[in-house]
Formats: C-alpha cells, sequence, structure tokens
C-alpha cells in the first residue's frame, strides 16, 4: 500500500474517538514529514506538535485506523 502525504489542515480520527490535526507537511526526496497535534488544541498557538515521518504516518494508518474526516484550513472554525 502506497501511502501519500495527507492534506495540510486536514483532520484525522480513528474509531475510538482519537483525533489529530495536521498542522504542517514538507515533502522532500520522495517521502514527506507531518506535523500533527491533537484535535483540540489544533487553534493553540503554544501547543507543542509532534513530527513524524512517511513510516510513522503509514502506521498510524495502518495500526491505530486513522481515517481523513475533514479539512479545516485557518480561520475556517
Amino acid at each position: 500500500m502506497t501511502i501519500k502525504c495527507p492534506p495540510l489542515y486536514s483532520v484525522w480520527e480513528n474509531d475510538k474517538g482519537g483525533k489529530i490535526f495536521v498542522e504542517d507537511t514538507i515533502e522532500e526526496d520522495g517521502t514527506f514529514f507531518v506535523t500533527v497535534v491533537p484535535y483540540a488544541n489544533r487553534n493553540e498557538m503554544e501547543m507543542e506538535a509532534d513530527e513524524i515521518d512517511a513510516e510513522q504516518w503509514a502506521d498510524l494508518i495502518e495500526t491505530d485506523g486513522i481515517q481523513q474526516t475533514g479539512v479545516e484550513p485557518p480561520g475556517s472554525n
């Protein structure tokens, strides 16, 4: 299964209620890095974010079962 870089500002959720927000993406040399924060903290400037690589992102999709549920650009809510 080929994993693509998620869209910027996308919202992802699993069936257990875990929800994350893609705050930033970087694509380079055929791979990517994603910066995510808990969805509830997406508007907090001081919130510590996690940067994960393509392999870790694939693991979230396959192991945790996260699926994209939307896209929320800044200022959309």
